[in-house]
């Protein structure tokens, strides 16, 4: 697996929730002029470029951006900006800069974010009696607060850098779209997906990992945790953990992970939802996958079937709980045949793709079993299933054909 995946940035902060919190910042600018970023503690890449963007949309021109140490003097470091000795977080309210300015505090280290937090605390007590124009922006990394908000003439903007399944599927389906099988699927842009949950750089750790990696989710999650095991040890929004999403509450899979495999509570619950984010990807991959094909293998056993509904006075039957209910020959599916096979009296020709369709069906059934009681089915199980059928149909190319332009 890459040691470094790649993060297609552009792409991120193209989709409606990135994008939408840089118009929300650009708004709130004009607004306000002091604004608070709620951040978790890691950034998503390109997040302070994007808020260059968003100043630069609300057309401020003059736009400082300071990383604060913990032995940073503030007041000076910002008054040096504006060619001054020193500015007081109540001075930088009543200063007129000769064009519209900004002033954008990142610290780093704890004690950096508590001194930024008084002078922005400081900034914002003096605004009521100010007319100056530059406006103050402060990134904190506590997880206090998780919602957009106002109070007085201050903005908070909550950023957790997730993505919404719709917007993780996009980007995932982008990202892979030269190598989205097995085969004919889209079973491995399926399982990343689900895999990554909300977390972009996630994503792009499982899409860096060779076919068979993917293929063994969720069983080899737990390599991931090593870069920063402590971190999975604990809830909360700042680290990552969790997402809100209206009133939804998603958990990390690498957090599912950390609990499914210690002593507690959740631990049940846990693995329950690492099996289901599998049997999900195959019902999204799988299902619509199967009855796009299922005509091209009925009509490999056309023949049989044609024979048993002659035998059987035009109809083809199946048996259930000692009824008998008549299939119309355009609906019959994969276990039917199986079905049909064991107890109906339908003959399998001895021809090669005869017996390949009726593999197939039996394949089917086994797989589709599994998914109908909300068990994820074996991954051996289905890798023999796209095999079998990419075989069948791939000496079928007027079948395929139709299928694709159907």
């Amino acid at each position: 697996m890459s040691k470094s995946p790649s993060f297609t940035s552009s792409l991120y902060w193209s989709l409606p929730g990135p994008s939408g919190f840089v118009r929300r910042l650009a708004t709130s600018v004009h607004d306000a002029r002091a604004i608070a970023l709620s951040l978790p503690k890691r950034d998503v890449v390109g997040l302070w470029d994007q808020v260059n963007e968003a100043l630069e949309r609300a057309h401020i021109e003059k736009r400082v951006n300071l990383n604060v140490n913990d032995d940073t003097h503030l007041e000076a470091e910002i008054a040096l900006q504006f060619g001054r000795g020193v500015l007081t977080a109540s001075q930088l309210a009543q200063f007129i800069a000769g064009e519209n300015a900004a002033v954008v505090l990142r610290p780093k280290g704890e004690r950096a974010a508590q001194r930024c937090e008084r002078y922005f605390a400081e900034f914002f007590k003096a605004l009521p009696d100010s007319a100056g124009n530059v406006r103050l922006l402060f990134g904190i990394r506590d997880g206090s607060i998780q919602e957009d908000g106002r109070s007085g003439g201050a903005h908070v903007l909550a950023f957790d850098g997730g993505l919404s399944p719709a917007e993780m599927q996009a980007y995932v389906g982008i990202r892979t779209i030269e190598n989205s099988g097995p085969g004919s699927t889209t079973l491995r842009t399926a399982l990343i997906c689900e895999y990554a949950g909300y977390d972009v750089q996630l994503a792009e750790q499982l899409i860096s990992m060779a076919d068979e990696e993917i293929y063994c989710l969720p069983n080899n999650l737990g390599q991931l945790l090593e870069a920063d095991p402590l971190r999975w040890s604990r809830d909360g929004w700042a680290d990552g953990n969790v997402r809100k999403e209206g009133e939804r509450t998603f958990v990390h899979p690498l957090r599912e992970w950390y609990l499914a495999h210690h002593e507690g509570p959740k631990r049940q619950a846990m693995e329950a939802s690492l099996r289901q984010r599998c049997w999900r990807a195959c019902v999204k991959a799988l299902t619509p996958w199967l009855e796009e094909r299922r005509a091209d293998v009925m009509r490999v056993l056309s023949r049989p079937l044609d024979s048993l509904q002659e035998a059987s006075g035009g109809q083809l039957t199946r048996k259930m709980n000692d009824r008998i209910f008549v299939i119309e020959r355009e609906q019959v599916e994969y276990n039917n045949i199986v079905a049909m096979e064991r107890y109906g009296g339908l003959v399998i020709p001895p021809d090669e793709r005869s017996q390949l369709a009726f593999m197939i069906c039996q394949r089917a059934k086994k797989v589709r079993d599994e998914l109908a009681h909300l068990r994820p089915p074996l991954m051996a199980d289905v890798l023999d299933l796209i095999s079998s059928m990419d075989a069948l149909l791939e000496t079928a190319p007027q079948a395929t054909a139709a299928r694709r332009t159907a």
